[in-house]
């Protein structure tokens, strides 16, 4: 191997630093239509919730909201006093 003076093949650093690059890339079409059939979807349910609300009359839903809220924190605030008033008869017993 000695006598072998065989050099390293010589690059070219323009074509490696400068690589053609497709500007479209090849796109699944399956994918495509799903993303596409998703999107539409998408679209008339966001359209359905406008139309619902526009059929409402425009309320807002603060009320209805604020209704839970205030039943959900009664809920609670019963519990609280339940657990207070057992824990109390069972330090009197």
């Amino acid at each position: 191997m000695a006598d072998d003076d065989q050099a390293f093949p010589a690059g070219n650093a323009a074509a490696e630093l400068n690589r053609d690059k497709p500007d479209q890339f090849p796109t699944d079409s399956v994918s495509s239509n799903i993303t596409a059939a998703r999107k539409k979807k998408e679209a008339a349910a966001a359209a359905e919730a406008a139309a619902s609300r526009s059929r409402s009359g425009g309320k807002c839903e603060l009320g209805s909201s604020l209704k839970s809220t205030l039943v959900i924190s009664g809920v609670v605030v019963v519990a609280v006093g339940v657990a207070f008033f057992v824990a109390k008869k069972l330090k009197q017993t």
